[in-house]
């Protein structure tokens, strides 16, 4: 713990973005095996199953692509508009069974689920008024 907050000052200096690509630059140049203990050590210092949650659907979302989310999201809209009492959780698990997705990532689909949910009943509602 003393070596790293030898450190601390020399960060204050830096904004996030240039900490950012400094870590990403170290992360780069070692093995696969140290970076996944890095990234192992990471995930052991947050505490909140929350956060944790949180961290792994964004970096699921990175690895997914913007293509293929949007994919789903026409998908899951298009499907919502014509059943609207369906829940998110079950659209989502649809999509992932019909587009053959790791079951894993689940959790990024049934959160964009509830988002287009939440889309969907707020655009009627403008409608009405």
């Amino acid at each position: 713990m003393e070596r790293q907050n030898g450190y601390a000052h020399l960060f204050k200096r830096l904004s996030k973005s240039e900490i950012a690509d400094m870590a990403v630059c170290a992360l780069d140049t070692l093995s696969e095996e140290h970076q996944l203990e890095i990234f192992k050590k990471f995930f052991e210092q947050i505490d909140d199953r929350k956060k944790k949650k949180m961290f792994l659907n964004k970096i699921i979302g990175f690895i997914e692509g913007q293509k293929k989310m949007a994919r789903a999201d026409r998908w899951m809209e298009t499907h919502m508009k014509n059943n609207p009492q369906e829940k998110p959780k079950i659209v989502a698990g649809r999509y992932v069974f019909i587009a053959r997705i790791d079951n894993v990532k689940k959790d990024v689909y049934v959160a964009l689920a509830q988002k287009i949910k939440n889309r969907l009943a707020k655009r009627r509602e403008r409608n009405r008024a």
